[in-house]
């Protein structure tokens, strides 16, 4: 856990993860997207691609605002595994809202 909440490993998470949020977003806009059932296949189930890149947007920005807050490292993790799961539950229910119309 040390590793993967430095500051500097979540600002490059949470940047590259939302330029593809935002590509996912606007080919979701313009029909050009990826189909909902694309993913990859993972131990217990197929994860969505949209769902993974969703998690890793909400992780990220909340353990780089957590850290801004000079909180701890444990409390920052927890601050971004809730953003984590909020944020993924958010972009489900508003990519679903534009694609299914």
């Amino acid at each position: 856990m040390s590793t993967l909440m430095q500051p500097q490993i979540l600002w490059v998470i949470s940047i590259i993860a939302s330029v593809f949020q935002v590509a996912l977003i606007i080919s979701a806009f313009i029909n050009q997207g990826i189909t909902p059932e694309s993913g990859f296949k993972t131990w217990t189930r197929k994860t969505s691609v949209r769902l993974t890149i969703s998690a890793l947007v909400g992780f990220g920005w909340g353990g780089v605002l957590a850290f801004r807050q000079n909180l701890p490292p444990d409390a920052a993790f927890v601050i971004a595994m809730v953003s984590a799961v909020a944020f993924t539950v958010l972009m489900t229910v508003l990519l679903r809202f534009l694609i299914e119309e």
